[in-house]
């Protein structure tokens, strides 16, 4: 087993792609680490253990040929404040199984989601329609980044964030 250092405080799926280079092997990671899938992050200098046999060789998502998008009805998904790469993913196709073609397909080479950047995707890719329609298509937006609830309004075109212990309503700053 090799161990690598915690720099930052990030949610479990980014410190799976960040030792392993896949979020596959996320449930081992926290077996071997004592980590729950829920834990809201890591703290900074934790060290964790995994096994280096498993590690994914990445290829840069610059590197990777952009697929031309299908004939299809093109849709689009707005991000928000405390969104991560993988909440976007859900939030469009319902599944985190379209993950690279998110990333490839709407150019993103970080971590990093910009609130309010707009995301494409073609209709036809919907992996799980029953959660996209139960989620995305009645406005309910996945946001594992911050410790708060969030609610669309359709009536009032906008975003209202709530504190965890639902005392407080407030806009965060992009």
């Amino acid at each position: 087993m090799k161990q690598f250092i915690v720099k930052n405080s990030p949610d479990i799926f980014t410190l799976a792609l960040s030792v392993y280079g896949s979020i596959e092997e996320t449930v081992k990671l926290c077996n071997d680490n004592n980590l729950t899938i829920v834990n809201t992050g890591v703290k900074p200098a934790t060290v964790i253990e995994y096994d280096s046999t498993l590690v994914v060789p990445i290829t840069p998502v610059q590197a990777m040929q952009k697929p031309q998008p299908a004939p299809q009805e093109i849709l689009s998904f707005k991000s928000v404040y405390g969104q991560n790469q993988f909440d976007v993913v859900l939030n469009m196709y319902g599944t985190i199984e379209q993950y690279v073609k998110m990333l490839v397909d709407n150019n993103v080479d970080n971590y990093y989601i910009p609130s309010g950047k707009v995301y494409t995707f073609a209709l036809h890719l919907i992996k799980d329609v029953n959660i996209y329609n139960e989620t995305t298509a009645k406005g309910i937006i996945f946001s594992t980044g911050t410790p708060t609830y969030i609610v669309f309004s359709e009536e009032d075109e906008k975003t209202i964030f709530i504190s965890e212990d639902g005392s407080t309503e407030f806009t965060p700053e992009p």
